[in-house]
């Protein structure tokens, strides 16, 4: 599997540990948000091998709660909102949302956001400058031969077969009623035969107990070295699930000279020593990065000082949200982006060449 073109067998132990130590450090950062997407994924959905543990939901079911999608603590003072939220396996054919319009109930606000697994935001609606409610929206996956929808409906195309939906309704205390009336119209449905409760590959062969890995080393003081393999064998699962953009596919690429290719698995044991050192340093230095740069946004600024070339993919600020409880925040609609406006945001360190 391992096709490791850059790390010839001249090259001294101390330059490969030094390559795999940069590559690891690109690649942490380029998937920690794949990653967690698809881990939260893993958590909160219930796979077609076991179908009994409770208050799980399945794929491509909408789920309602009062409380925001999040295994961290969210904020104490939000307004008062009721959340729905569905992960949508795209790879069995297309799906069709249905969103409400708030002015059906008065003083109620629906606002909802589509990402695909790169956490990128392929659909907006209700939001200030977004697709306007009620919406029909007929979502497709990657590899979908629809190049449009029927009248009346929004055509949204995912770039990868996993799409997850975040929605909330505001909260009036006056109309309760009215707020849960309007949750119950968000509907979400496919054509007969196309549902079945199937994750994908990368989430049911999830390697690790399912905590964050940065979590693990930041906050729990978890040894890189004994986080590292499970780390970047979920990475290799992930890759293979979610192809990168045409922007990233160089990066992505050069991901192999360390040995990281997309597949079902990696063969830790099997990678040169000096290779592995390097990427559980390029682990713990991407560890480094998000603690430094998640302090404050003034830490994030001076972070990117350091290397002024802005990437506009803006990896770093997509890691950082990640950490400090991107999937919460996604469905808030604010802190990714205080993050992802910070000046001279850090760009990725470019990859290594032959």
């Amino acid at each position: 599997m391992n096709s490791m073109t850059f790390m010839t067998s001249d090259m001294s132990a101390q330059v490969q540990r030094s390559v795999a130590r940069s590559i690891g450090k690109s690649a942490c950062i380029y998937a920690y948000p794949l990653l967690e997407l698809l881990r939260m994924c893993r958590l909160q959905t219930t796979s077609r091998y076991d179908l009994t543990r409770s208050g799980l939901a399945a794929i491509d079911t909408l789920h309602h709660s009062d409380q925001p999608p999040t295994e961290r603590d969210p904020i104490a003072a939000r307004p008062a909102r009721l959340y729905t939220t569905a992960w949508i396996f795209l790879g069995d054919g297309p799906r069709h949302l249905h969103l409400p319009a708030g002015w059906l109930h008065m003083d109620h606000r629906v606002r909802a956001t589509l990402y695909d697994a790169h956490t990128e935001r392929i659909g907006a609606f209700g939001w200030h400058d977004s697709h306007p409610l009620p919406a029909d929206v007929l979502l497709v996956g990657p590899r979908s031969e629809i190049s449009s929808a029927p009248d009346g409906h929004l055509l949204v195309r995912s770039s990868t077969d996993m799409a997850y939906l975040v929605a909330h309704v505001d909260i009036d205390e006056s109309d309760r009623h009215g707020a849960f009336e309007l949750q119950a119209e968000i509907a979400l449905d496919g054509r007969s035969g196309t549902f079945s409760p199937r994750r994908p590959p990368a989430v049911d062969l999830w390697d690790g107990d399912g905590s964050d890995p940065f979590v693990d080393i930041i906050e729990r003081d978890a040894d890189a070295a004994d986080v590292a393999p499970r780390f970047y064998s979920n990475l290799c699962r992930a890759l293979a699930h979610a192809r990168a953009r045409p922007e990233a596919r160089h990066l992505v690429a050069s991901f192999r000279h360390a040995g990281l290719e997309p597949g079902d698995s990696l063969d830790w044991a099997h990678l040169p020593l000096p290779v592995r050192q390097g990427l559980v340093d390029g682990l713990a230095d991407a560890a480094d990065c998000i603690r430094e740069g998640s302090r404050d946004r003034q830490s994030f600024a001076l972070l990117g000082a350091l290397a002024p070339e802005c990437d506009d993919r803006d990896y770093v600020a997509r890691a950082l949200a990640s950490y400090k409880g991107g999937h919460r925040m996604w469905g808030e609609g604010t802190d990714v982006a205080m993050w992802t406006s910070a000046p001279h945001a850090m760009p990725l360190p470019p990859p290594a060449s032959a």
